[in-house]
């Protein structure tokens, strides 16, 4: 008796881990290699392409399929980076896991409606942040100033540092008044002439050797206006356009601890470059990593790609369909390319 009961008993659990063995790909939209893919990760991939299908080169007339292999290819990279990472022993600093959690609930906290609805988790968006740091990460390990395998100097960072940011001191007057009626006016021609003359005059003295903030300080007491005592250095890249397209060609043409005057919008200002090297601004450190990507991400990329194309991964096609439809409703794809996958 008590065996016939244990043979029950195990029937039942043979078939309770059977329809658990069925349903285990309930969740999953992938496998790369044995990896799972949660259908979170693959939504969150599926939808940045087709939010940027131009970005893409998806094709009208194939535009589905060509999403799908997308998105199979961005999740083979997922799981290399993942790979190389382990493979190589790589971890993530204090720091560095501090900002990709900071990082998962700023975007969190911005569009969880959106991921909820698309099936996306807090869990799902992490990993996909933790694998953006992880790339960070490979990057440092093959190209870093560190780096055992090629190191790139921090001579040539800070000379790409320079090439593409500048620093600027400023100061600023406008080259309007408001008249009795409250319309914006320009100064008078002797107004005009003295503002001119005012800031020619800082010019010459910045490029004469008179400290810039010694400068600001008498030029603010002489037109009785309340300041800092010192200026805020500001940093531009040539994409920067607020002071007029040729701004940035003609500061960075000047050396560090030199000014030019410069006329863009009904103001005057002169703009004085310092060197944002130095440790006592911090911007190369900041913006280091922006830098040795610029220089190197492209081979990183390359070292990414052969290893994603050696994966094998298999799509579970009906769980991908379903996600594309889901995405395609809660965003739907402009005319042209409903019209096509319709």
């Amino acid at each position: 008796m008590k065996k016939k009961i244990l043979a029950v008993f195990l029937c039942a659990v043979c078939i309770l881990l059977t329809f658990c063995g069925c349903g285990s790909n309930k969740n999953y939209a992938m496998s790369v290699e044995g990896t799972k893919i949660t259908n979170g990760i693959y939504t969150f991939y599926l939808g940045n392409i087709l939010a940027n299908p131009d970005s893409f080169g998806l094709a009208p007339e194939t535009f589905e399929e060509d999403a799908h292999s997308t998105a199979k290819q961005l999740i083979k990279k997922y799981v290399a980076i993942n790979t190389m990472v382990s493979e190589l022993g790589i971890s993530l600093s204090y720091g560095e896991k501090t900002d990709v959690a900071t990082e998962t609930d700023n975007r969190w906290d911005l569009f969880s409606s959106h991921y909820e609805k698309a099936g996306i988790t807090k869990q799902d968006l992490y990993k996909t942040i933790t694998n953006e740091a992880y790339k960070m990460a490979l990057l440092d390990y093959y190209y870093g100033e560190n780096s055992k395998i090629e190191p790139v100097s921090t001579k040539k960072l800070k000379k790409a540092f320079t090439e593409k940011y500048i620093g600027v001191k400023i100061i600023a007057a406008p080259l309007t008044t408001t008249d009795t009626l409250g319309n914006t006016v320009p100064l008078d021609d002797i107004e005009m002439k003295n503002t001119r003359s005012t800031f020619e005059n800082l010019r010459k003295r910045a490029n004469n050797g008179t400290d810039i903030n010694t400068l600001y300080t008498s030029y603010n007491s002489d037109k009785d206006l309340i300041g800092t005592e010192s200026l805020e250095t500001y940093v531009f890249t040539k994409s920067d356009t607020q002071y007029g397209s040729d701004f940035f060609s003609k500061v960075s043409k000047l050396d560090y601890e030199k000014a030019t005057v410069i006329e863009f919008d009904n103001t005057i200002y002169l703009f004085y470059r310092v060197d944002i090297t130095g440790e006592e601004y911090d911007y190369f450190f900041t913006y280091k990593n922006d830098i040795l990507a610029d220089l190197k991400l492209s081979q990183l990329n390359k070292k990414i790609d052969e290893r994603a194309d050696s994966l094998t991964a298999e799509s579970y096609s009906d769980k991908t369909s379903k996600i594309y439809k889901l995405l395609t409703e809660i965003h739907p794809l402009p005319s042209s390319e409903t019209d096509i996958t319709e």
